[in-house]
């Protein structure tokens, strides 16, 4: 079988693109969190980006769930939180005051609490 890529690229392939792995370990930690069905989700991540601080250095909503033991009109978020910095690998202590202060901002900011 012969195959004509010249149509699909002109002929050539793109070049590669790729990054090294870094060299100090991502720390990875999830948070659900109950808020009302009024607080839109993205006000949640706003909160947890600017509380969280620089060390933050990606933020996903992974689930959304409704339903018992949640009461009416509440939904819980769930968040992957991955921090990271250039040069040294974080300690505990540094992630577990960024998710502090993420928790605070959220309770007061958007009335939420963590879902247990």
């Amino acid at each position: 079988a012969e195959v004509a890529i010249r149509g699909l690229a002109a002929g050539t392939l793109a070049p590669p693109i790729v990054a090294a792995p870094p060299r100090h370990p991502v720390v990875e930690r999830d948070l659900a969190v109950v808020v009302g069905d009024a607080v839109p989700a993205v006000q949640v991540a706003e909160t947890i980006r600017s509380a969280a601080g620089p060390l933050l250095r990606r933020l996903q909503l992974f689930d959304l769930y409704r339903g018992a033991p949640l009461g009416e009109g509440e939904r819980s978020l769930a968040y992957r939180l991955t921090f990271w910095t250039e040069g040294r690998t974080l300690t505990d202590a540094e992630v577990e005051a960024a998710i502090a202060a993420v928790i605070d901002a959220l309770g007061r900011t958007v009335g939420a609490r963590i879902r247990s």
